[in-house]
């Protein structure tokens, strides 16, 4: 089988894998993301390709802060604060499931590199053509988007109910730390790489520029509570504030935090207090 060479090399993995396909096989659910397009991209995940990508929703996302790699601040000039800091609208962006390649594996998977098909709302993040499926120890999700520039390690975000259906304790992180979180198999009909940890889900966060952070009264990393002016309303403690000039103002939930709140693609938030409650 073209690009599966390497996966025989590892006894343990070939079980999980055989035990996934088997378990896909048997019942074929696949869990369903809320009906909303989701922060940048299809919301049906196990929806056909082209459908999905014809549907693209305005609210993007892919702009995930690496740590290490693009750093927060951006040594822009300091901007003044004003005395009486506002404190929204903010808008709010779903992310559902997704994957950030490294180089190595994106060649792996697809024989060469990610193909562009729209921007994201932070600039420089696109949505590439490219679909992968994922492969945890008790369930595989299909069709799920990757996206673009690769990084220097590839990554897997997901909700907690993803998680689950996956057979994977995946912890709550900020993008780019992934030390000691689980691995998970990645294939495409060309290829298939394990990533030995990687798999997160991604913790609520304010991406936002510096002349942002200054009218807001905030700085790189502080925590803030966020009301939604949703369907249900609802207050979001320990956001995480990420502050640099390569950014665009979003507040990121993922599918759950966004079915929970009753989410729909326009509706804004605001900061209803300041520092973290230590959840």
């Amino acid at each position: 089988v073209i690009g599966f060479r390497w996966f025989y090399t590892e006894p343990h993995l070939t079980a999980l894998y055989q035990r996934a396909v088997t378990r896909h096989a048997d019942d074929t659910a696949v869990s369903s993301q809320p009906a909303e397009d989701l922060h940048g991209f299809p919301s049906c995940i196990g929806a056909d390709v082209t459908a999905q990508q014809g549907r693209g929703a305005e609210n993007a996302h892919g702009g995930e802060e690496q740590a290490g790699e693009d750093g927060a601040q951006n040594g822009s000039a300091p901007v003044e604060a004003p005395a009486r800091p506002e404190n929204g609208p903010i808008p709010i962006e779903l992310s559902a499931r997704h994957v950030h390649l490294s180089e190595k594996d994106c060649l792996a998977l697809f024989g060469g590199p990610l193909t562009f098909v729209r921007e994201l709302s932070q600039p420089g993040q696109f949505l590439a053509k490219e679909r992968v499926r994922l492969i945890g120890p008790k369930g595989v999700m299909d069709n799920v988007a990757v996206l673009g520039p690769t990084r220097s390690s590839s990554q897997v975000e997901l909700s907690k109910t993803d998680a689950r259906i996956l057979g994977i304790d995946a912890p709550v992180r900020q993008s780019g730390d992934v030390a000691g979180s689980p691995g998970l198999l990645l294939a495409s009909d060309k290829g298939i790489v394990g990533i030995k940890e990687g798999a997160i889900v991604a913790s609520r966060h304010i991406h936002m520029t510096t002349a942002d952070a200054a009218r807001l009264g905030l700085k790189d990393n502080d925590m803030v509570s966020v009301r939604l002016d949703s369907e249900r309303p609802m207050i979001f403690e320990d956001v995480l504030v990420r502050v640099s000039d390569k950014f665009a103002l979003a507040m990121h939930i993922d599918a759950d935090e966004g079915n929970a709140s009753g989410w729909k693609k326009g509706v804004d938030g605001v900061i209803v207090a300041r520092g973290s409650h230590g959840h």
